[in-house]
């Protein structure tokens, strides 16, 4: 069981309170003693959710303290589903994405089940015939902007914020409000468009580049985000011959991952070597950060070294694979951007957002089209696909579009995309997804180099939108070491593995990906440093990781591989989007197998993520 407080909660306690929270652990001895904690726990809410709304409705003396628990915890469970807020006038629609457990996964009788499944359609009839009461009802909780309340309350619009959910969103909109006003950008005033290498797109990103504080490029892929990217830097370098205004040192590449760093790199580098401009490639960066490391954020506090007081030394900061970051992240990015520095955000807008909350990409981009829109000229959309012939592309443009018969369409007439109607018995699965990877039938040779191990993991993947089942991530992971090595090992030479939670002390980040090795004995985790380089860490200083041969589409955001096989299990259509559908079949580059019902499919497309905040309103001249 996890004991940290989580995002959601964390951000409600002040520093004290953590501590006092923290020593909850020593109460929980796997039993809970209160009718709501047991219910609670049943629909599967975390525990620090159930025990800060015990916290808060302990502190209560009159009203409908249960009432006030359950409200609590749907405000939680709002933030961990990654709205900024929660709108009271959708809280019907809402509280229906309150999920019982899976009925195979449930440890109770049938009866036990459907007493379950009663007793959580009470809630949401009273949730939903009181609402309106409970903000009024307790006003130690719920106060105005100004109060010192744990949650913000908005009467005459029906919202609710977390206090420094509200803080984190008022500064994003204070930012835009600035960043978007501002019309000078890298070059300042002393430049002049002028005709160098590009397309129409690229110089119109070059030239808002040079113009404004802020510019954001979002396309799918196959568009040329890279491309305009590259020539973008050219340009700007081959501007810095006839100037001193723009200084290469200050140019700083980012993205969310390490891995999305390399490929950020790699991908550059690849067309460098295409189309060579040797003076000038030379003045090119060479390296990408990941966001933490950029802002050099301190693992205790959370809090960034560079801010507004000590604001990165950039005149550009080019952030890409942006969809992937939250409120937060993009909070501190904002406050680490001196007067003088220029944002380029690039990403997809179709993609899913961040698993934390905010879908701020998206927020910033939706809309822009229109000219009322307070970004409509900071906003650049790439939507001609470079890659012709491709199945994968097609296939994606119907997703986007909700389409389900185009989707199937382009499996049908595209050779490099195959669609599997049902998922094959798991042994047969468990040799399928081995035979993809190219990987021997004992496993890989002693001998075998980091450069092969990581060539054959960084080819292939296998995808699925659920950790749990017996296609799940986990299931399969299991069921593919065994296979290779006759048990469910801990560590064994050429596993794959992912890092499941931030260690800053040895600068890995949950997604990272790495490989097992074993030198003389000793067993050793090796991770990318760079396109060209890697780095080892003894497998005994590793924190929290897993096995990856399969992965949730969430953690392959960043990602790109020759090969997906995007698995789509029975079960897991309550939690499937046309977003998550969208990012499983982008991992692609050459190749999809796509194992999934046309009425699983239907039933994703049908739905869409939306995540509640005020930033939309706000840059639609709403608020």
């Amino acid at each position: 069981m996890n004991y940290t407080p989580g995002p959601a909660v964390s951000s409600c306690l002040k520093n004290n309170e953590k501590f006092e929270f923290a020593k909850l652990k020593e109460k929980i001895s796997g039993s809970y003693d209160s009718e709501f904690q047991n219910l609670a726990r049943s629909l599967s809410i975390p525990w620090h959710h159930i025990y800060y709304a015990e916290q808060l409705a302990g502190k209560e003396t009159r009203g409908d303290r249960e009432l006030l628990r359950w409200f609590i915890v749907h405000i939680l469970f709002q933030a961990g589903a990654g709205h900024l807020r929660t709108d009271l006038n959708c809280i019907s629609e809402d509280l229906e994405k309150w999920c019982l457990p899976d009925r195979d996964s449930f440890a109770g009788s049938e009866t036990d089940y459907v007493n379950l499944e009663n007793k959580l359609k009470e809630i949401r009839e009273d949730l939903t015939g009181t609402w309106t009461e409970v903000p009024g009802m307790f006003p130690s909780c719920f106060g105005s902007v100004e109060a010192a309340t744990p949650f913000i309350y908005l009467p005459e619009r029906k919202i609710v914020y977390i206090r420094n959910y509200y803080k984190m969103e008022r500064t994003l909109i204070s930012h835009l409000g600035r960043l978007s006003s501002e019309q000078e950008g890298v070059a300042g005033p002393g430049f002049h468009d002028r005709d160098y290498h590009f397309t129409e797109k690229e110089k119109e990103l070059l030239g808002k580049v040079l113009h404004r504080r802020l510019v954001i490029l979002s396309g799918g892929p196959g568009t040329g985000k890279t491309t305009a990217v590259t020539t973008l830097l050219r340009n700007l370098f081959i501007l810095t011959r006839e100037s001193e205004d723009i200084s290469p040192s200050r140019i700083l590449l980012a993205a969310p991952t390490g891995r999305a760093a390399n490929r950020m790199i790699e991908s550059m580098r690849g067309l460098l070597i295409a189309d060579p401009m040797e003076d000038i490639d030379e003045m090119l960066p060479r390296k990408a950060s990941t966001l933490h490391k950029l802002l050099q954020i301190n693992r205790g506090t959370g809090q960034a070294a560079f801010n507004r007081d000590r604001p990165l030394p950039a005149e550009l900061v080019i952030l890409d694979e942006a969809s992937m970051v939250d409120a937060r992240m993009m909070s501190l990015l904002f406050e680490a951007l001196g007067p003088d520095t220029t944002l380029l955000l690039v990403g997809d807008r179709d993609q899913l957002p961040s698993v934390d909350a905010g879908a701020v990409f998206g927020d910033f981009v939706s809309g822009a089209e229109n000219p009322r829109h307070k970004l409509h000229e900071n906003v650049l959309f790439l939507t001609k696909s470079w890659r012709s012939g491709s199945g994968i592309l097609e296939a994606a443009g119907a997703v986007i579009d909700g389409d389900t018969d185009r989707v199937f369409k382009a499996f049908r007439n595209f050779d490099n995309v195959l669609a599997i109607d049902e998922l094959p018995p798991k042994n047969h699965l468990v040799d399928r997804i081995i035979k993809s990877y190219g990987i021997p039938e004992k496993g890989f040779s002693s001998g075998a180099k980091p450069e092969e191990l990581f060539q054959v993991f960084e080819k292939t993947a296998v995808l699925i939108p659920t950790r749990k089942g017996m296609y799940g991530v986990e299931s399969l992971n299991r069921a593919i070491t065994n296979q290779l090595k006759g048990r469910d090992s801990n560590l064994y030479h050429g596993q794959p593995i992912m890092i499941t939670s931030n260690d800053y002390s040895q600068n890995l980040f949950n997604g990272d990906r790495g490989v097992i090795m074993r030198d003389k004995n000793e067993y050793f985790a090796v991770f990318r440093d760079g396109p060209d380089s890697f780095r080892r860490i003894p497998a005994g200083k590793l924190g929290s990781r897993e096995t990856a041969y399969c992965q949730t589409v969430h953690k392959s955001q960043g990602s790109e591989f020759d090969q997906v096989l995007f698995l789509i299990p029975e079960g897991s259509d309550r939690l499937l989007t046309r977003e998550i559908v969208y990012t499983g079949i982008t991992r692609a580059k050459d190749k999809l197998s796509l194992f999934c019902t046309r009425d699983i499919l239907e039933k994703a497309l049908s739905r869409r993520v939306v995540r509640q905040s005020g930033i939309r309103e706000y840059l639609g001249g709403e608020l």
